[in-house]
């Protein structure tokens, strides 16, 4: 008799091992749907707008090239930087056109330029900062 208990006992963990194995299956498989369908984040929508298709960049035409300026910047020690810059003119615009116009965009450079200070200049981010604050004040 103990045998056949032995024998009945040893079936029932098999089988039991079998319905726990598809147990944790389908709880995986429903904590997968429900991360899916619930839980994970939603693509963005691209927001439909008739001012976005307006406000297209121009497509980019000729560059010229401003004067090689060196500044001082603002703060209580005494910081130069020596900057390059260059208009990047729209397409169909000559250089000659804007030829007037090239001192007031060298004194917007100076203008913004030397308003920052030398902590301001070395951030890692701020290039890309200076460069649409200067693209921003030069277009105005």
């Amino acid at each position: 008799m103990a045998g056949k208990k032995d024998k009945k006992a040893e079936g029932e963990k098999e089988s039991k091992g079998k319905g726990g194995l598809l147990k944790k299956g389908v709880m995986v498989v429903g904590a997968l749907a429900a991360y899916k369908f619930v839980l994970a984040p939603k693509p963005a929508a691209a927001p439909v707008s008739t001012v976005a298709a307006a406000e297209v960049a121009p497509k980019e035409g000729l560059t010229t090239a401003l004067p090689e300026l060196v500044l001082n910047l603002a703060g209580a020690e005494t910081h130069y930087l020596r900057v390059g810059t260059a208009l990047v003119l729209e397409e169909g615009i000559k250089p000659e056109e804007l030829k007037d116009k090239l001192p007031i965009a060298a004194d917007v450079v100076v203008e913004v330029l030397s308003s920052k200070t030398f902590e301001e200049v070395k951030k890692p981010d701020a290039k890309a900062a200076l460069k649409a604050e200067l693209t921003e004040k030069v277009k105005a």
